[in-house]
């Protein structure tokens, strides 16, 4: 039997009609040499047989029961290795995540003697005193009552505010309303214009008049404004209140409010209103104009008393 010079085998196949080849190997066999044999399916490798028949295969370290072994032996190496280093390897990767995000911690120590509550002294009644105060109704059945308020105490105190309680003859309570000082802040024997509305006011016999404020929340200084000059002016058929306001600080100011009182010849209260300047802020020794518009038909025997009040920016 003819067979492969290459690798023993006795299967071929045509490739064409001058070349055969062998079907396990793909040997070129010479066109000379032809086989006695070939193979049904002529593309197939064919095994090639042992050159000794006593001769076992040899055994492979990547054969299939070797390669389960191994696999076994990776996973319980990983399996002890969680085990027994879990913990260390959690507080390497924690360590290495906390470093990079806070490279140097700093621990303060809070202060001690501090308090978080604000401390708030109230100030009683008998530490203020109303003056002046003036009913002013309007044509829809309101009553303004404006007038001062005085702080008496030592101390600087808040915003005050002042309630109003009205009782008839019976001394049943009727109604009741409040109002605060157009100052923010008033200073030993200081005091601010107030306006304390009374809407849809009911028929009263008498009202009682209370007073509170506390300490300031936190030490300050309200900024002085001087009023250069204020005018009642006649311009056509409107009356005006123009002047101008000037801030003596070294510092900016804001929301400057121009609060007035115009007093007839009997030098009795009878308007009030307030204002904001057109400019929001007020230079170190800035100064402003304003002009308000009053609606009364004569004013020519009033005189103005005007309050100023700002922030310091």
């Amino acid at each position: 039997m003819f067979q492969c010079s290459d690798c023993g085998n006795d299967s071929f196949f045509k490739e064409s009609e001058n070349v055969t080849r062998c079907s396990a190997c793909f040997s070129k066999v010479s066109s000379t040499e032809t086989p006695l044999k070939f193979s049904k399916k002529p593309l197939e490798r064919q095994p090639s047989p042992p050159n000794n028949k006593h001769e076992k295969p040899k055994s492979s370290i990547f054969s299939l029961s070797n390669r389960k072994i191994l696999s076994y032996l990776f996973y319980f190496a990983l399996s002890f290795s969680y085990v027994f280093f879990w913990e260390d390897i959690l507080n390497f990767f924690q360590s290495t995540n906390n470093a990079s995000q806070n490279p140097t911690a700093i621990v303060i120590e809070p202060e001690t003697n501090i308090s978080t509550e604000p401390e708030t002294i109230e100030v009683s009644n008998d530490d203020f005193s109303l003056e002046e105060i003036t009913l002013l109704p309007d044509i829809i059945g309101n009553v303004y009552f404006v007038g001062y308020v005085k702080n008496n105490a030592k101390i600087p105190v808040e915003k005050p505010r002042i309630d109003l309680n009205f009782y008839d003859k019976k001394n049943n309570l009727v109604g009741t309303t409040f109002g605060y000082a157009v100052k923010g802040m008033l200073l030993p024997d200081e005091k601010s214009m107030i306006q304390i509305l009374y809407k849809n006011a009911k028929k009263y016999d008498r009202y009682e008049a209370t007073v509170s404020s506390s300490k300031l929340y936190y030490e300050r200084i309200e900024p002085e404004l001087t009023l250069v000059k204020a005018n009642l002016k006649k311009i056509g058929d409107d009356w005006k209140l123009v002047g101008r306001v000037k801030n003596p600080n070294d510092y900016s100011v804001q929301y400057v409010q121009v609060s007035y009182f115009l007093r007839d010849k009997k030098k009795k209260i009878r308007i009030y209103n307030t204002h904001y300047l057109q400019n929001n802020t007020l230079g170190p020794n800035e100064e402003a104009d304003f002009n308000f518009e009053i609606y009364e038909e004569n004013l020519q025997d009033f005189t103005p008393e005007i309050n100023l009040q700002a922030l310091k920016k």
